[in-house]
């Protein structure tokens, strides 16, 4: 323990950090007083940096005391995500590159938007979208893969929260439609809905939960027929980074929630 707390010169990160460690898997709960001790914080400090992280989903209050958040296990669920999902998905992906010549996405959803996570573009692409950039899940063929298979109460919110009429889908009822669309064909498609001229087939990734961990697409089609064309390609690379995810259920037609 510091000798010093007063002079105690670590950055609001370093002291943050130092208040999350302070839970065990032996002590999930823990009042105030036990976090400042274990922090090494004068206690108004582990307060107020407590009250913060309550604020932010890092850390929840119980009764009197706290526990950690919800909102880091969403950070780490993402960190895994990426950690397991891209050097699973890359040869695949790659082999689909080459076979449909076509940029090769794999994303997660992250709130009401999808998150790139690998982005393989096609030598002769005029949109190059890099890995981290997100796009609002109800507008891409990727986000969309995902909600159809995601619980109906999360996919109930997200379309509340960021529905907007467009051609294709002038109600929300029309997008819940097109989304029971996408679990009987296996696939789901962006019709220049995400940007002008941008036409994408994706499919869903499945874990071995049997829960949707993301999906691939492929885009840059010139026309939708060459996009409904590949989509087949599409599926397959799918089912077969799911089933390297150790997924048991089909990521093609046919598959329910």
């Amino acid at each position: 323990m510091r000798s010093d707390r007063r002079n105690d010169q670590r950055s609001l990160a370093s002291r943050s950090v130092a208040v999350l460690r302070s839970f065990t898997s032996a002590d999930p709960v823990l009042p105030l007083r036990t976090i400042a001790a274990r922090a090494d914080l004068p206690k108004p400090t582990a307060s107020r940096i407590c009250a913060e992280l309550v604020e932010l989903g890092l850390l929840e209050r119980v009764d009197a005391d706290y526990r950690l958040g919800l909102g880091l296990f969403e950070l780490g669920q993402r960190a895994w995500r990426q950690q397991a999902l891209v050097p699973v998905a890359r040869p695949t992906m790659e082999l689909l590159r080459a076979a449909t010549d076509r940029t090769i996405s794999l994303a997660v959803l992250s709130g009401t938007e999808v998150v790139y996570l690998e982005r393989l573009t096609a030598p002769r692409a005029r949109v190059r979208t890099p890995a981290g950039d997100r796009r609002p899940a109800l507008r891409t063929g990727l986000g969309k893969a995902i909600l159809a298979h995601t619980a109906p109460q999360l996919r109930h919110d997200i379309i509340a929260a960021t529905w907007q009429p467009d051609r294709a889908h002038p109600t929300p009822a029309m997008l819940e439609r097109t989304l029971r669309r996408v679990v009987a064909e296996g696939v789901a498609y962006d019709l220049a809905e995400s940007g002008k001229g941008i036409l994408c087939v994706a499919a869903p990734l499945f874990g071995s939960d049997g829960q949707v961990l993301g999906s691939i697409s492929a885009t840059g089609f010139p026309t939708p027929r060459q996009m409904r064309e590949a989509a087949p390609m599409v599926a397959r690379a799918a089912s077969t980074i799911s089933h390297l995810l150790g997924a048991q259920r089909e990521a093609g037609p046919g598959a329910t929630n």
